[in-house]
């Protein structure tokens, strides 16, 4: 039996790894953000009103058993923090969102930014996994 040591097989066990360690991480993260999310929306309420339709219908979902709801509520956090005020991502909301946002803690924003990171890893990894394998082992 062959050892597999040639570099696109080892391009490919590395990322798949670090595509497999991104989304544990991010399942980690997410579960415990939650907490932070539920606290910006009660912070939201008090000094903005009411929590976007979306935000307040997914409120609780979870990456668990609905990644895409959970990634819908925190759109409600994440958009105002990466995309400046005048995108047109952030024209769905308000200035005072956009501003209450942005002024929240940096204790709390970084575990929002960290999210957003290990998700990007994630998918740059098994991005760079899909192509290795796809372009050397269908042309070999």
């Amino acid at each position: 039996m062959k050892l597999h040591t040639d570099l696109p097989f080892i391009v490919v066990l590395l990322s798949f790894f670090i595509t497999l360690l991104a989304v544990i991480i991010y399942v980690i993260f997410s579960y415990l953000n939650d907490k932070r999310f539920k606290m910006v929306c009660d912070l939201y309420e008090k000094e903005v009103g009411v929590l976007p339709l979306a935000t307040l219908l997914l409120k609780d979902s979870n990456t668990l058993w609905f990644i895409s709801g959970y990634t819908q509520k925190m759109m409600f956090i994440v958009l105002p923090l990466i995309f400046k005020k005048n995108s047109f991502l952030n024209s769905q909301y308000s200035s005072k969102h956009y501003d209450f946002i942005n002024s929240l803690p940096k204790e709390i924003k970084i575990w929002f930014y960290s999210e957003q990171i290990i998700v990007a890893i994630g998918i740059v990894s098994a991005c760079i996994c899909m192509f290795v394998y796809y372009i050397y082992w269908t042309h070999n």
